[in-house]
């Protein structure tokens, strides 16, 4: 089964709880990290290259975080996201995974910082092995340039690069926004290199102004072109980032962009046309939405995304043998969510 309204494409993940951490917790834990990693003997020399990506809510950053460990280009590289559902790595490639690391074939590891990401950092630089790069997914709500910061305070690392992802399709809606747009330009201007992403979705027309618009507004950054996030290990790291304003005193100012995240939980499953008809009445205000959903569907998760108006609904994993839990997260401007409406719209397409 698969219902999608536009583009069939649309990358699916699998958990979405921890995709709306907003700045101050990715912030504040490298905060802690840098501390920890100061006090490590191993960590005397900034000799293991971070890389650092960004961008808004459903750019495309985990579409581009599982074609790079898919693709590693001959590095063990270590990535760094919020939780594994973020990834959806294939199976093929793990050779083990325990509660805070999967281990692939290819040399190359995927580790869960929701939890702890001073104890997640400490332990990649306190390897036998090193890594031959970092790579940490910044939250789409968070500035790139103020994690980097910090992160330069960290005596194990050094700062490879900022690669900052842009959903072309929805660029201008996010200029547009004057609720969301100084966090979309901050995050452009810390970038060293932009990913116009999702430019398959638009004509031609649109993009030569997009692309006009960028190299007017920051001529010497580097602006690539991408579809799905497809883009080679080779380009993004080995960026050798020459930009030093971040390398002040590793502290950084969090910022109150103003998004609001509502999330559900539901242990009964949905009745498949109601909660079709639901998503399909959602209001254009929603920014992004994820869901894991039941709809007993051969006993397979479904997935639903949702960018903007551009939503789908697609096949996931089998449920894990514990009983399947419905979980939801919508973001949208604060005050444009109504928790209690959307819980009782939600509830009546549950099955009775």
């Amino acid at each position: 089964m698969e219902i999608t309204n536009a583009h069939k494409k649309l990358a699916s993940t699998r958990d979405p709880l921890q995709y709306a951490l907003d700045s101050r917790q990715s912030v504040m834990g490298l905060v802690f990290a840098a501390m920890a990693l100061n006090q490590s003997p191993i960590s005397q020399e900034k000799n293991l290259p971070l890389t650092i990506i960004g961008g808004f809510l459903g750019a495309g950053k985990t579409t581009m975080l599982n074609h790079i460990l898919s693709h590693p280009g001959g590095r063990k590289i270590v990535v760094l996201v919020n939780d594994f559902g973020k990834v959806n790595i294939d199976a093929a490639l793990i050779e083990s995974q325990t509660d805070d690391m999967i281990n692939l074939s290819n040399g190359c590891a995927c580790c869960a910082v929701s939890s702890d990401l001073t104890q997640s950092l400490k332990e990649i630089t306190e390897r036998d092995e090193q890594p031959d790069a970092i790579i940490l997914e910044c939250s789409g709500i968070a500035e790139p340039g103020a994690i980097a910061q910090t992160a330069l305070a960290n005596k194990a690392l050094h700062l490879d690069g900022i690669i900052t992802m842009i959903d072309a399709e929805t660029f201008f809606e996010r200029i547009n926004d004057p609720q969301s747009n100084g966090l979309f330009l901050s995050q452009i201007h810390s970038s060293d290199m932009i990913l116009l992403n999702k430019a398959d979705l638009i004509g031609q027309e649109k993009l030569s102004k997009i692309r006009k618009r960028i190299e007017a507004e920051y001529p010497q950054k580097v602006l690539i072109e991408t579809t799905l996030g497809a883009v080679s290990t080779e380009v993004v790291l080995g960026i050798s980032s020459k930009q030093k304003h971040f390398e002040k005193d590793g502290r950084s100012k969090t910022v109150n962009h103003g998004f609001q995240s509502l999330s559900f939980e539901f242990d009964k499953p949905f009745e498949e046309e109601k909660l079709i008809d639901f998503l399909s009445g959602l209001p254009e205000k929603i920014i992004r939405a994820k869901g894991v959903l039941d709809l007993d569907q051969q006993g397979k998760e479904m997935i639903y995304q949702r960018v903007s108006s551009r939503w789908s609904l697609v096949p996931g994993n089998l449920w894990p043998k514990k009983q399947p839990k419905s979980i939801l997260v919508f973001i949208a401007n604060k005050g444009e969510l109504n928790q209690e409406v959307l819980r009782e719209k939600l509830m009546s397409c549950l099955k009775v």
